[in-house]
């Protein structure tokens, strides 16, 4: 297999996995937001 086959192959993974990794993201990032409001409520009512 030549270089060029290579690169197309890791192109197309590339492209393939993206939205996967984009929504894994997103949720983590949401899950993270949604932790952190949780936290900062719960600070608010217990030490203000």
């Amino acid at each position: 297999m030549n270089v060029s086959n290579m690169a197309i192959l890791i192109i197309a993974a590339v492209l393939l996995s993206l939205p996967l990794v984009l929504s894994a993201a997103f949720c983590v990032e949401e899950r993270w937001g949604f932790l952190s409001r949780k936290h900062d409520k719960w600070i608010d009512e217990h030490y203000r």
